[in-house]
C-alpha cells in the first residue's frame, strides 16, 4: 500500500530526463575550446532532480495518508520508526 506506483513516477522521471538532456546539449554547445564544463552546474541539476523526486514521493505519501484508515497510517509510521538503525 505504501509503495509508489512506477507509473505515477514515470512522468516525473521522464521530465527529469528531458531536462537533463536539454541542459547537457546546451553545455556541449557552450563548452570552451578545451572542452571544460562547469561541474557545479551538473551537481546542482542532480540535486534539483533529487528534490523533485523526493517531493513527488512526499506528495504521494500525504495523499495516501488522507485516504487510508488512520490506524493503518499510525501502524505504518511506528513500524518505520522501529526499522531505523540506532547508534
Amino acid at each position: 500500500m505504501g509503495i509508489t506506483s512506477p507509473e505515477k513516477m514515470a512522468e516525473v522521471e521522464n521530465l527529469n530526463s528531458i531536462n537533463l538532456t536539454r541542459s547537457l546539449t546546451d553545455m556541449i554547445i557552450a563548452q570552451d575550446a578545451q572542452g571544460e564544463i562547469d561541474q557545479s552546474v551538473i551537481a546542482e541539476q542532480k540535486k534539483r532532480f533529487s528534490r523533485d523526486r523526493q517531493q513527488g514521493q512526499k506528495t504521494s505519501l500525504e495523499h495516501l495518508s488522507t485516504i487510508l484508515h488512520p490506524d493503518t497510517v499510525r501502524k505504518s509510521t511506528s513500524h518505520r520508526r522501529r526499522e531505523r538503525p540506532t547508534g
